[in-house]
């Protein structure tokens, strides 16, 4: 057996709705970098929204 590790793509939401979101718009004017700068951008914008809604939730649960 072989100690590879196996991952895929997308390996969480925030990949797969940059993808998604990606695929959705007008890229054929983009070259590989603006491309690549764009899906990094949308990819960070959604990891800190996910991160702050987490935080969000975690601070409304009640305390006993």
């Amino acid at each position: 057996m072989s100690n590879y590790e196996f991952r895929t793509f997308p390996s969480d939401p925030c990949q797969a709705l940059a993808i998604i979101y990606l695929q959705n718009q007008d890229l054929h004017d983009f070259s590989p970098k603006q491309l690549y700068d764009q899906y990094q951008t949308i990819y960070n914008e959604l990891k800190t929204y996910s991160k702050r809604q987490k935080a969000d939730r975690s601070s409304q649960r009640v305390k006993y």
